[in-house]
């Protein structure tokens, strides 16, 4: 199934860019966290769950929920706006955390809380279709839900009147498979298939899957929220099985039938090693809730972070951002003149130095958690930095394709014969 825009959502491009300038910043106060200690992990955790996590999601969302039910975006004038605050939230929390201001920290968290609701208001009032709900869109009301949950307890945590349950772990962990990890297997749900020219191979059991999955992260909420570690094991172990299944489902999508591609996409590839982090981390966690092995909390948070979401992320930006800009720049001109294929706005070779990039970093830093040895962190952090420089600098090259307002020679011709505009 080939996923085309009813309409050019211009806000996608606007939120999968800023999220590159968040990715940045997460890299960076991560590694002077390592270094020495943050006035408030706050000013590591809001540029990366609240923008770097939370960002490319929305872009997706205001994207896909019109193309897959086949509308345009409506109430499109308030997204700016939304984007506008949401960005101004997540400032607004990183300056507060760094000078301890706790009033400033209560005027960003309003802030981001206004941007998240409003963000939530415009695809549900106003772009869902309830009789066009696909099994993606499924996955994204789900994960909306989630957000929405945890931006309210985030909110109320900023009061200091949230629940005593809503730890800050409880709530990174809402974020991450709620929101995050549900997003995440709606999108490549619909998106792997179609880069490689496939259709899902079991559309009844991702059905299942997706029910599976919410019980899996449901259970793991009310787990940890009780604070009963075999509890949370249990329900740990019931996402991974869900986990399995989806993991099963991709790959019987992939090799089912003869390939009509003689190699991999860029994205897909993104998307498969992310996968593997999302066993690994699921894992992980398992073993950190049934054997309380508390040191081993970093190497699980890194995993999900960065091996999950942050692959993911980039992945699917490596599809979405250079389609958008495609489609914006060159898809009109199409028939009259020679366009780019969408895969010539981007240097591939260089996506794929990335990846391994991206992974040898994180290797090297995990390793540097179970050694506890802060070479291999600092090694393992600057080469995550120079891979994200890299790909903030072709996502940068992708947008700067600007729009010709003048009409092709060839069209001019043709109207100039019939007297008149064709």
């Amino acid at each position: 199934m080939q996923i085309v825009p009813t309409s050019l959502v211009r806000i996608t491009r606007y939120y999968m860019i800023a999220a590159v300038f968040y990715l940045l910043i997460t890299l960076a106060t991560g590694i002077i966290r390592a270094l020495t200690p943050l006035p408030s992990p706050l000013v590591h955790w809001a540029p990366s769950v609240l923008a770097w996590v939370s960002f490319p999601i929305m872009g997706a969302y205001y994207q896909f929920f019109p193309t897959l039910q086949g509308r345009d975006l409506r109430w499109e004038r308030l997204t700016l706006p939304q984007f506008v605050l949401a960005n101004v939230g997540v400032l607004g929390l990183i300056g507060a955390a760094l000078l301890g201001n706790q009033p400033a920290l209560v005027a960003g968290s309003t802030i981001f809380t206004a941007a998240a609701l409003l963000f939530a208001a415009i695809i549900v009032f106003a772009n869902l279709d309830t009789t066009k709900v696909t099994l993606t869109l499924r996955f994204y009301l789900a994960s909306l839900a989630y957000f929405v949950i945890a931006v309210i307890l985030f909110f109320l945590k900023s009061l200091g009147i949230s629940p005593i349950w809503a730890s800050t772990a409880f709530l990174l962990h809402l974020f991450a498979t709620g929101w995050a990890i549900l997003a995440i297997m709606g999108a490549e749900y619909a998106m792997v298939p179609m880069l490689q020219l496939k259709e899902l191979r079991y559309p009844r059991l991702a059905d299942a899957q997706f029910y599976l999955a919410n019980l899996g992260i449901g259970g793991l909420a009310i787990a940890m929220a009780i604070g009963n570690g075999p509890l949370i094991a249990a329900a740990g172990s019931l996402t991974l099985i869900a986990i399995l299944v989806f993991v099963y489902n991709i790959i019987a999508s992939l090799t089912y039938g003869p390939s009509r591609m003689a190699h991999l996409d860029i994205s897909v590839k993104y998307f498969l090693v992310g996968i593997v982090y999302l066993l690994v981390t699921a894992l992980v966690g398992i073993l950190v809730a049934a054997f309380r092995w508390w040191s081993v909390v970093p190497i699980h948070l890194h995993l999900g972070l960065i091996g999950v979401v942050t692959l993911t992320i980039v992945g699917g930006t490596y599809h979405i951002v250079p389609f958008v800009v495609w489609w914006e720049v060159y898809a009109p001109k199409l028939g009259y003149e020679d366009v780019p294929m969408v895969k010539q706005l981007y240097n591939e070779r260089s996506a794929n130095w990335q990846l391994y990039g991206f992974n040898a970093g994180l290797i090297l830093m995990i390793g540097g958690f179970a050694l506890s040895a802060n070479y291999l962190l600092a090694a393992g952090g600057t080469i995550l930095v120079l891979a994200a420089l890299a790909y903030a600098r072709e996502m940068i090259n992708v947008v700067g394709h600007r729009k010709n307002l003048a009409k092709p020679a060839t069209q001019k011709a043709a109207e100039k014969a019939v007297g008149g505009k064709v």
